[in-house]
């Protein structure tokens, strides 16, 4: 699922705005591996892309559940700010926000200082 909501969006930047020959190639290689084709078939096309996606993480009997925003800058003055997007994460429920995934520290501030840095 969380392959096809990002070759999904890798297909829709591939196509629309600034045409990038880099991310263009990207997209054809991976639609070249073994088996891509068939799995984005047996999914279906492209839904309209939703505001935030669900991502589940899981690792021996640890699983974080997410939900994911990604975004952009609709009327960047620089070509970089065009490219540019931020995704962030999110805890979708109470087991994941208590999980060892945020163990580390809650805040900027509360990070140790880097001299040099």
């Amino acid at each position: 699922r969380v392959a096809h909501l990002l070759l999904g969006r890798t297909r829709r930047e591939a196509v629309g705005g600034v045409l990038d020959p880099g991310l263009r190639a990207l997209l054809e290689e991976v639609l070249s591996y073994s088996g891509v084709k068939s799995q984005l078939a047996a999914v279906g096309p492209d839904p309209a892309p939703a505001p935030v996606a669900a991502i589940s993480f899981r690792k021996d009997s640890l699983a974080a559940d997410f939900f994911s925003t990604v975004t952009t800058l609709g009327t960047p003055q620089d070509v970089a700010l065009q490219e540019m997007r931020i995704e962030c994460f999110f805890p979708a429920n109470q087991q994941t926000r208590e999980s060892p995934f945020f163990s580390g520290p809650a805040r900027w501030s509360d990070l140790p200082a880097q001299p040099g840095v």
